[in-house]
């Protein structure tokens, strides 16, 4: 993938550090909130601040029910950087067993870029949390993980990442090593980005069953939809299909570019770009597409943009009762109909309590008979 490391024009002045996190009270620590992160104090290497971030159960709901810990290395400083940086549980038996992960001397020995202040790369699945919590690493009661960073500090003439909305995602590049074919296309991209960026992808590159042929396959996704993603992995940029005219006031906005990027970015439990969808749905909300924007927010788990939605309705109720999408959800989608018209939930219930009766009044009749025939 084109610029996903240093160009050559890159001046390789290296500064190196490393760092250590000494979680001491670990087990007072997984009492008090065993899903909380344990962050470490900033550091400074190669003039960036950085800071570790411990989940010892796991920072997604996936990692969490595997037993996995999770593990992040966020970037402090503004402006971008390019780096190599290395991820190690320490051992500390003596036996030297550390467990982690090094992109030194790796398919990323060019560099791995962050883009600005905020970001993070690292593990959903560091290690298991039975391994953590063993003797060999948890000792008396602390555990110690080592970080060690080298940073570029010299200067690039230019370093891409993607640009021409993406268009550059087709061209192999020798640092790349993933393949991946959604429907009639193939992209390139990078293990430990997707990794760093998706517990959903991490989960599914790590299963060789995944990788048919070494070419990970991504079903059911548009092939513009899943670049459009990619694209914000790389870049932090979601650009628009300029080619789509959307009117927020119907319920094809499912089939929006932007619905399904939002829907994309659900599954794949990407939350930045879900968060960023949310954010530009949300500049769209009216009385007329209010409706149809709950059911997209329902649809996707989107709780901003549901909540938004509710909120809006609630404080324009009687204009929104009128709409065209409030009668498609009343007939389609009587729940969430429920939502805008509280007051409708009475006749509703009589409404199905009715129907259900009906449909068993053979059942009971049968009964009763069988039960007057039997005495």
């Amino acid at each position: 993938m084109e610029g996903a490391v240093a160009p050559k024009s890159f001046s390789r002045t290296i500064q190196e550090g490393s760092a250590e996190l000494a979680v001491r009270n670990y087990s007072r620590l997984r009492r008090s909130g065993f899903l909380k992160p344990i962050e470490s104090t900033e550091f400074t290497v190669g003039r960036c601040r950085w800071t570790l971030r411990l989940h010892p159960g796991g920072n997604s709901l996936k990692a969490h029910r595997s037993g996995y810990s999770s593990l992040f290395l966020t970037y402090k400083s503004g402006g971008s950087v390019w780096f190599l940086y290395e991820l190690f549980l320490l051992d500390q038996s003596g036996k030297g067993n550390h467990l982690g992960f090094s992109f030194f001397g790796g398919p990323s020995s060019g560099g791995i870029n962050i883009p600005a202040r905020g970001h993070t790369v690292g593990k959903y699945f560091f290690v298991r949390r039975a391994v953590l919590e063993s003797p060999d690493y948890l000792k008396d009661d602390c555990v110690r993980i080592r970080c060690r960073i080298a940073v570029f500090t010299g200067r690039a003439q230019e370093m891409p990442l993607i640009k021409n909305g993406g268009a550059q995602l087709s061209k192999g590049n020798r640092s790349a090593d993933v393949l991946i074919k959604v429907g009639n296309e193939q992209v390139y991209a990078h293990m430990w980005l997707l990794s760093a960026s998706s517990p959903v992808l991490e989960w599914d590159l790590s299963n060789p069953c995944r990788r048919p042929k070494g070419v990970f396959v991504i079903p059911d996704v548009e092939p513009r939809i899943f670049k459009a993603m990619l694209q914000f992995i790389y870049t932090g940029i979601l650009e628009e299909d300029d080619q789509e005219y959307v009117t927020y006031a119907g319920p094809f906005v499912l089939d929006s570019f932007i619905g399904k990027v939002l829907a994309a970015a659900y599954q794949f439990r990407v939350e930045k770009l879900k968060k960023l969808c949310q954010s530009r749905i949300l500049s769209k909300l009216s009385v007329e597409s209010v409706a149809y924007l709950l059911h997209l927010a329902d649809h996707c788990h989107a709780t901003e943009l549901k909540a938004a939605c509710l909120k809006f309705a609630a404080e324009n109720r009687d204009a929104v009762l009128e709409t065209k999408g409030c009668e498609y959800l009343r007939q389609s989608y009587p729940l969430l109909y429920l939502h805008l018209n509280p007051s409708a939930s009475v006749g509703w219930e009589l409404r199905v309590t009715s129907k259900i009766l009906s449909a068993i009044e053979p059942f009971v009749g049968l009964m009763t008979w069988w039960m007057e025939v039997a005495v």
